[in-house]
């Protein structure tokens, strides 16, 4: 993609942001803005002792042959996926070679989602590393289903699965309640930030300085094309390669200016006082034979955003998973939204064009295993 981020290779892998900062309690109130992380600060910056530690390094630097920086190690390596993945093939085997064909020791590996925030994000921590997509997608890391033999830590505990939250009963549990805050009013309205961060105008140069965010140099495109270039022999460019290896790699800038806020419900109602009116009223129903409610329980849509054109209906009504998926969709010359359920003609029309209200033309129709509904 335009920042060169790929699940084929495990030094560029995608990279996804920790948005809870509650793992030890036995509650979490997704609707309370004490329970998230603040994305407008690195992992590395977020607790104030430690911010101001990697400020004295950068600013006391005193090695001329390497440009300063806050963190000599990054957020996105090859061993971050490893340690992550550790439970599931063939990571498990990439890790075996990786620490010259055994795993590393017990102490070292994941086993608990508050260690590893812990360890990222508190004073005494020494990492800075983000999350994957797979702590928004996928049970199957957590739990040690192919009985790989991790080891026992000095502590005398045996590694197995990892260890979940409090307020998670599940790994399923687990993954819904990030995605739910990786969705949720309190993350919509500051993921700009972290965007500017990893992708954007607070990536390099001196709003990178003023925000805490500088890695080292090799770990940039830039550094590491002038690196290689002025390498002279070819074991000096395999060292090159090597160390990025180590100390991960940055991804390509693709913002070159403030990522916008995303705009949620809340800001609409004031601009769009009389569309929000009518929208909380909207039922979305279909014709299967007779009209059938598609919330289940009569509940109107309550929460509306838009990201990048995208407007996302929301019923948070989870009955209406039970209902059927829609497969067809069209924009009749009305400019009404016409929904085919099933066949073609069982349809209904559910939704006139909104583009009137300056939240862009309806393209596409789904309904998600959320219970979203997505324009």
């Amino acid at each position: 993609d335009a920042a060169s981020r790929t699940f084929a290779d495990l030094t560029q892998y995608p990279v996804m942001p920790w948005v809870l900062s509650c793992y030890n309690e036995m509650y979490v109130d997704l609707d309370h803005t004490k329970y998230y992380r603040d994305l407008s600060r690195p992992l590395g910056a977020l607790d104030p002792a430690r911010r101001k530690e990697v400020m004295a390094r950068y600013t006391e630097w005193l090695d001329d042959t390497t440009p300063p920086f806050h963190y000599g190690t990054h957020y996105s390596t090859s061993a971050i996926v490893m340690y992550f993945l550790i439970r599931l093939q063939p990571l498990t085997n990439y890790a075996t070679a990786y620490q010259g064909g055994k795993l590393d020791v017990a102490d070292r590996l994941f086993h608990s989602i508050e260690e590893a925030w812990t360890s990222c994000s508190s004073a005494t921590g020494r990492d800075v590393k983000e999350l994957i997509p797979e702590f928004f997608s996928l049970q199957n890391f957590l739990t040690n289903r192919n009985r790989i033999e991790l080891g026992t830590r000095r502590d005398g505990v045996t590694l197995n699965d990892v260890q979940l939250p409090y307020w998670a009963t599940n790994t399923a549990s687990f993954i819904q309640t990030n995605r739910e805050a990786l969705e949720s009013d309190t993350i919509s309205t500051s993921l700009h930030s972290w965007l500017d961060l990893i992708f954007g105008c607070r990536q390099e140069g001196e709003e990178a300085v003023a925000a805490y965010n500088v890695f080292h140099h090799l770990t940039y495109s830039q550094g590491f094309e002038e690196a290689m270039t002025s390498a002279a022999a070819e074991e000096d460019r395999k060292a090159i390669v090597a160390s990025v290896d180590n100390f991960g790699l940055t991804p390509k800038e693709v913002f070159k200016v403030a990522h916008p806020r995303r705009i949620v419900f809340h800001q609409y109602r004031s601009q769009q006082d009389y569309f929000i009116q009518n929208i909380l009223q909207l039922q979305l129903r279909l014709t299967t034979g007779q009209m059938c409610d598609m919330h289940c329980t009569g509940q109107p849509i309550v929460h509306l955003t838009e990201m990048d054109g995208t407007t996302l209906v929301s019923t948070f009504n989870r009955r209406t998973t039970s209902v059927k998926p829609l497969q067809h969709f069209i924009v009749d010359v009305t400019r009404y939204l016409i929904i085919n359920f099933r066949t073609k003609d069982q349809c209904a029309t559910v939704l006139p064009d909104i583009s009137t209200f300056g939240l862009g033309t309806i393209t596409a129709f789904e309904c998600s295993p959320t219970g979203n509904f997505v324009f």
